[in-house]
């Protein structure tokens, strides 16, 4: 037990060294192992907390276990382990072992787990660390991509994907975000450095394909977003970056609403009746599941387009802002409170600055499509999670992002951008 200790941290060390020596010029260097320690330490922090907090509760212990199992079958059983891997196929009534066979999105992160499981002798705390470092790996790239983009605004790139504790908490660990986190900010810095000659491009095409496979498989409905934003992006930045802004914004957005249309088609559950349906059912079941839980109090929310359309405003409040710190009943609460509130400051300071004309928007497109991929997950996720311990691990997906663009208010200077085809 002590080797498997020694040669994983060893590893892991081995891991960290590559990645320090090969970006140790990048413009937030100096915030890599400060930032890297807390990563790690939140992974860890998360496990602790579903284990004595909430008394072995939750999902990242299950899928672990069922990972153990996984890694057992492998020692003792190697084919067999390979067919569950790839075909998803059981014998010998094998299925009653695990907890997830009936949630497809669930066992794929059982899926993920298993090679960890092998090489860590089934020790979560080392699989923890293996993903918190997975997923820093994502927001270290994009981080820095942005800090030598956008150099006037480096603190707020670093603020916001290595530092903002409530994103670093919910995207560390034994989660399903840790993995979504790390495949989304890579494949987000791969695809703006616009840099994919070689033998390096192509490893760039292969992970951003792999990434979207594998944000697929666990959190489906991201793709719905994130492809036809994407796709409205580089259409109208490639045929009317000439063009003015004000143009550009809704070629975008027409665009965008057409793309994101036929995305439905990519997964049954998308489906516009089966979708709203889906969204409704996954709120109730929600409430029920935490009676005595914080969580947002929709009016009467139906599976209608009128019902949808009436609880937006807040839904978009809550998924930004919410909880309010004076909503808080318990410790955990009033961190998340807290953050919240200097959200809502930022936004009221942001605001501000946009009327007075402080702050001039140099990347009016690229500004647009993140505000629509922040605005619609925000809506989304409250209105099918309104329980707020819920929302606030489900809001790692967008936070960062928009703390990002608040930062603008605050963090400016006169440096000039940097060349993004430098960042490999």
């Amino acid at each position: 037990m002590i080797l498997i200790y020694v040669l994983n941290v060893l590893l892991i060390a081995f891991l960290i060294n590559a990645l320090y020596v090969r970006e140790r010029f990048q413009p937030l260097h100096n915030f890599f192992y400060m930032a890297l320690l807390i990563k790690l330490l939140a992974g860890i922090a998360l496990g602790l907390i579903y284990k004595y907090y909430y008394l072995n509760k939750g999902d990242t212990f299950l899928y672990f276990q069922d990972a153990i199992t996984l890694s057992k079958i492998f020692i003792k059983k190697p084919v067999e382990y390979f067919q569950i891997i790839f075909n998803h196929q059981f014998t010998n009534n094998l299925v009653s072992d695990f907890s997830f066979t009936n949630q497809p999105r669930a066992f794929f992160m059982v899926k993920i787990l298993s090679p960890f499981a092998i090489i860590t002798n089934n020790n979560y705390w080392l699989s923890s660390l293996y993903l918190s470092f997975f997923s820093f790996l994502g927001c270290w790239k994009l981080a820095n991509l942005l800090a030598y983009k956008f150099p006037a605004y480096e603190i707020g790139a670093a603020i916001a994907f290595l530092f903002l504790p409530s994103f670093v908490f919910w995207s560390s660990g034994i989660i399903k975000e840790s993995i979504l986190i790390g495949c989304l900010c890579l494949s987000i810095s791969f695809l703006f450095q616009n840099s994919f000659n070689g033998f390096k491009g192509l490893i760039k095409i292969f992970f951003i394909a792999f990434s979207i496979f594998i944000i697929f498989q666990i959190k489906y409905y991201y793709l719905a977003i994130i492809l036809p934003i994407l796709i409205a992006y580089y259409i109208t930045d490639i045929f009317f970056k000439n063009k003015k802004y004000q143009f550009q914004i809704i070629a975008f957005l027409i665009l965008f609403i057409s793309t994101f249309i036929l995305s439905t088609f990519i997964h049954p559950n998308l489906n516009y009746n089966i979708f709203i349906s889906a969204l409704v059912k996954n709120h109730d079941i929600n409430i029920r599941g935490g009676k005595n839980a914080l969580h947002i109090y929709f009016d009467n929310l139906q599976p209608t387009p009128l019902s949808l359309v009436k609880n937006i405003p807040l839904a978009f409040v809550s998924g930004l802002y919410r909880n309010f710190v004076w909503e808080a009943k318990s410790g955990f609460q009033y961190l998340i409170g807290f953050e919240n509130l200097l959200l809502l400051l930022l936004s009221f300071y942001t605001i501000f600055q946009l009327i007075n004309k402080k702050i001039n928007i140099q990347f009016p497109l690229l500004l647009t499509a993140t505000l629509v991929f922040i605005i619609l997950l925000a809506v989304l996720l409250s209105l099918s999670s309104p329980n707020f311990g819920s929302l606030s691990r489900y809001k790692s997906g967008y936070i960062p992002f928009f703390f990002y663009i608040l930062s603008f208010s605050v963090f400016k200077n006169k440096m000039k951008s940097g060349d993004i085809n430098n960042l490999s």
